[in-house]
């Protein structure tokens, strides 16, 4: 599996090389450079999404925690590809930051003359990672607004580098008697190893105008993760920790969204 998601790696850059480099050796067509915030959201019910400390007592696996809208910062040069500049070339990158938060109830052991008892506690879990994630895409121009904006649709090749995958869990006592002489305890887990992923994504978007070489460029997708390149061997892509009886990775469908400030160059 290893062997095989490193030639999937090397494939994948070496096709982004080469468009780049036809890219530079050809004569750009009304080139524009973007930068600006992205995020994302996890769609559909998967362990993913789930909070980190299950509220649901029927099942025993811990989530990703990554519920709600993920942050992240993006760039994308783009070249028409035709006189109407009706297509589009895209090339970027996105970089998400995952953060997955929790607070709530629970319980800690305190030893005391060799033995041990429990005390109500504040328990809160952080899990993170980032999401590196180049892009190749195509863009259609397919509507004109009165000559100052445009609507656009398109597709995206998206491999996915996912690292750093963090998690932090603490208890610290409610009692304010008991946080004198045991102000709590903290666990750090080091997490499962990087991955690689390819996906997809289908866009719809809205350039426009500003003042003079400047415009806004926003836009909507739907699109998944790791089409290619799952591994069932580390349970969902997302999730701090692999259940031995839960070894299953499953599409994971996202929706994204930019707002981009774009230059004409």
């Amino acid at each position: 599996m290893r062997k095989s998601n490193l030639v999937l790696k090397i494939i994948i850059l070496a096709v982004f090389t080469l468009n780049i480099t036809s890219l530079t050796k050809a004569q750009w067509i009304k080139p524009t450079l973007a930068a600006g915030l992205i995020t994302t959201n996890i769609i559909g019910n998967n362990l993913n999404s789930v909070p980190f400390f299950l509220q649901d007592t029927n099942s025993k696996y811990p989530g990703g925690n990554f519920a709600g809208t993920q942050p992240g910062i993006g760039f994308l040069f783009s070249t028409g590809v035709d006189e109407l500049n009706e297509y589009r070339i895209t090339i970027g990158a996105d970089l998400y930051f995952f953060d997955g938060r929790i607070r709530g109830p629970g319980m800690i052991g305190i030893i005391d003359s060799s033995e041990t008892y429990y005390t109500p506690a504040m328990s809160s879990a952080k899990h993170t990672l980032l999401v590196l994630t180049p892009t190749l895409g195509i863009n259609y121009y397919f509507y004109t607004l009165k000559k100052w904006a445009w609507i656009y649709g398109g597709v995206q090749i998206r491999p996915s580098f996912i690292f750093n995958d963090n998690t932090k869990e603490s208890f610290v006592p409610i009692y304010d008697s008991l946080k004198a002489i045991y102000p709590g305890v903290q666990r750090d887990f080091g997490g499962k190893e990087n991955a690689f992923r390819l996906g997809f994504s289908f866009k719809l978007g809205v350039e426009g105008n500003i003042y003079d070489r400047w415009q806004i460029n926003t836009s909507i997708s739907l699109g998944t993760m790791n089409i290619i390149g799952q591994d069932d061997s580390r349970g969902e892509l997302l999730t701090p920790n692999t259940a031995e009886d839960l070894m299953k990775e499953n599409l994971l469908w996202q929706t994204y969204f930019t707002l981009m400030v774009q230059y004409k160059l």
